[in-house]
């Protein structure tokens, strides 16, 4: 959980561009977390007592040329390229969306 709030503070700070927004619209964390892509849910179990193992964070990119979406993506995928101590991240795009 501590990972996926520090990878989307730096999508934050570090996206910042006009035409260029992202939006983390679902996380699902906790000891066990997944998600149902055709239902578009998730679902998570853990305890107080015990540090969330997993996060699943779905959102949308939206960009005004194909080439502002693919600096977007590479700066995306150089902060997951810097996990904190302990941590690893993953981070994979599809395209839903043309360019605005």
């Amino acid at each position: 959980v501590y990972e996926a709030a520090r990878v989307l503070n730096a999508f934050r700070e570090q996206l910042i561009e006009p035409d260029l927004t992202f939006n983390a619209a679902t996380i699902v964390g906790g000891t066990s977390a997944s998600w149902d892509d055709v239902q578009s849910q998730g679902t998570a179990f853990g305890k107080t007592n015990v540090i969330p193992r997993d996060t699943v964070v779905h959102g949308d990119l939206r960009y005004l040329t194909a080439e502002q979406g693919a600096r977007a993506r590479e700066r995306m995928q150089a902060v997951v390229d810097q996990p904190l101590p302990g941590t690893r991240s993953h981070i994979s795009f599809s395209e839903a969306y043309p360019p605005m």
